[in-house]
């Protein structure tokens, strides 16, 4: 009867040959995404894999341009709820709703991930 055990202990490598345990020993998989086995979850060298503020955000990257124009949709929809009060109500009614469209940017853009502003930044930044 054939003993794989046996013929195989009487084989020697080949020279320059495959060896797959010497491939799995360089390539074995770490642990160093989640940390070690007495760390906790993320305190590896690549973080947390829970922390999405470091990976991209597609919805908030593919809503920018149109949250960029609620300002000017807040301005004008401002402008012609003032109009019938005359000049000063569409200026007026203007700026009101240009501050209220730029509110509700910074709001939707924080709900969605982005980096929340200081309030000297929401003043100062257009």
């Amino acid at each position: 009867m054939f003993d794989p055990d046996k013929f195989l202990a009487k084989t020697e490598p080949k020279v320059g040959g495959f060896d797959p345990d010497a491939f799995l020993a360089k390539t074995a998989p770490t642990t160093d995404f989640v940390g070690g086995p007495d760390s906790s979850i993320g305190s590896g060298k690549f973080g947390s894999p829970f922390d999405i503020s470091k990976k991209e955000n597609v919805a908030l990257e593919a809503s920018r341009p149109y949250l960029e124009s609620l300002p000017m949709v807040g301005g004008v929809a401002g402008g012609i709820a003032g109009a019938p009060m005359g000049p000063l109500g569409t200026i007026g009614g203007g700026g009101l709703g240009a501050g209220a469209g730029k509110a509700l940017q910074n709001y939707l853009l924080q709900q969605m991930g982005d980096t929340p502003k200081s309030n000297y930044d929401l003043y100062t930044e257009p």
